[in-house]
């Protein structure tokens, strides 16, 4: 039996990186709870992760379904190589000008390579005519619905994981500064929720929470309950189209979080959970409490926001230390030495163990790259095309039999590297935040629990979850 494969786009990115790990932790479990080795000749199940930055897909490279590969979406011939094979694609828009040509590009490639399936991560507010980097959504989504056979559109409401962006804010002015009234509603999504969604569309039979009726009950009157069938232990139904249609093709959902909040509540939680034991000590206890909620202008958090790209003092040592090789080398002999020592194993030696500076809310704990990064902190795409290349492994990849013996490791709980966003993500926070401000956006759509059956997570448990972040220190 063909492995079956399936590909996912801006791997490199925040979000990209965050819904690929989402769908390769929900293959890996298949696959070996099921013993479903057998099946695949020993081969697993193929995630294909499109980046146009090797560099900054993190841990993807290491998981045993994932292949990298690098792809310039100015040349299709990588697209088409890239999607060679592949039945199923979901395509993550990329935040940048050419969102709308580069996306023309990729449907095209699928078009080629007789992909039948794609499934796309839009955003709230394609409706929105007046706000361009909203209705470049739904340029995307119009390209996939006239060109691929079976589509599914997840809206995406305003993400939890964008108030990252705001703990600068917070810890050093204590306040949690929006351009939306104190009195206006909005239900942010959990990007990890987001990932659930996608899991139970990509492999509706794994989590089926179609809507049955008590029969027990007569016409109207029935109960309408929510059924989850058993996992299948079949991949190849889940990753390859052959089976006609699902439930999910042709449709569209607006996928929010659990319960509408506003500003001061979001602040309220926040500071909720600040003050919680183990996220505060008398040698970081600086954040003034509690974060108040503050109506800013437009200008005001543009600027704000376009100001984080400049780099920490930090920063500029991290850069330099990185680029001379004599620095460089001489930290990770230290660093490999002092692992040695105190016994610590397989340890990925990072700047941010061994320089004595605070953490800050973008900065990942990956090891930095120093060499080849522009204004804005992101890798130089080059623009001369080279042949895609898979990894990890020498720059010619790796062959399918060391991916397969690689050994399935639980995956860390750790928050990807944030980048700055650059001027187009700017633009979209600030439309985002002036959709909401219009009311649009203050419903709770019900959609998550009718594509995945979970309830979501809400204010209180996502500040809960990260609130060292917000803290600014390493977690």
């Amino acid at each position: 039996m063909d492995t079956p494969t399936l590909a996912i786009t801006a791997c490199d990115s925040y979000e990209g990186r965050l819904l690929a790990e989402a769908l390769a932790t929900h293959l890996e479990e298949q696959y070996f709870q099921n013993s479903l080795q057998d099946s695949f000749n020993g081969s697993l199940p193929q995630l294909i992760c499109l980046a146009r930055d090797i560099e900054k897909v993190g841990d993807i490279k290491e998981r045993p379904v994932c292949k990298v590969i690098q792809i310039n979406y100015d040349h299709p011939e990588s697209l088409t190589i890239a999607l060679r094979g592949t039945q199923t694609v979901v395509l993550v828009p990329e935040i940048e000008p050419q969102r709308e040509e580069w996306a023309n590009n990729l449907v095209d490639a699928m078009v080629q390579e007789k992909v039948l399936r794609c499934i796309v991560i839009s955003s709230i507010g394609t409706d929105a005519k007046d706000k361009d980097q909203l209705r470049r959504f739904s340029t995307v989504e119009d390209k996939v619905k006239g060109s691929i056979q079976r589509w599914t559109i997840l809206r995406e409401g305003f993400p939890f994981q964008a108030l990252f962006y705001w703990a600068e804010m917070v810890q050093k002015e204590g306040i949690l500064g929006m351009t939306i009234r104190q009195d206006i509603e909005f239900a942010p999504l959990d990007i990890a929720n987001l990932g659930d969604a996608l899991v139970a569309v990509m492999f509706p039979s794994a989590t089926d929470h179609q809507q049955v009726y008590d029969e027990d009950r007569e016409g109207d009157n029935r109960k309408v309950c929510n059924i989850t069938k058993p996992i299948t232990a079949d991949l190849t139904g889940l990753v390859e189209p052959t089976g006609g249609t699902d439930r999910f093709d042709g449709q569209i959902y607006t996928l929010t979080g659990p319960e509408t909040v506003t500003g001061p509540k979001l602040a309220d939680e926040l500071t909720r959970a600040l003050k919680q034991k183990g996220c505060s000590s008398a040698d970081d206890d600086n954040i003034p409490l509690p974060i108040n909620y503050k109506i800013i202008d437009r200008n005001t958090l543009k600027e704000y926001l376009c100001r984080l790209r400049k780099p920490h003092k930090s920063e500029y040592f991290r850069i330099i230390a990185t680029d001379i090789p004599g620095i460089s080398c001489a930290l990770r002999l230290f660093q490999q030495a002092a692992n040695f020592a105190f016994g610590v194993r397989a340890h990925k030696p990072s700047f941010d163990s061994m320089l004595p500076v605070s953490s800050s809310v973008l900065r990942g704990e990956e090891q930095w790259k120093g060499d080849g990064y522009g204004d804005e902190g992101g890798k130089n795409v080059k623009k001369d095309y080279k042949e895609p290349c898979g990894l990890p492994g020498c720059s010619n990849g790796t062959d399918d039999s060391e991916r397969n013996h690689k050994e399935l490791k639980k995956p860390e709980c750790r928050r990807p590297r944030l980048d700055p966003p650059n001027d187009t993500e700017v633009s979209l926070i600030l439309q985002l935040l002036d959709y909401i401000s219009e009311g649009h956006a203050k419903f709770q759509s019900g959609d998550l629990k009718k594509v995945a059956g979970i309830r979501g997570c809400n204010a209180k448990q996502f500040f809960e979850k990260y609130a060292l972040d917000f803290r600014g220190r390493p977690t």
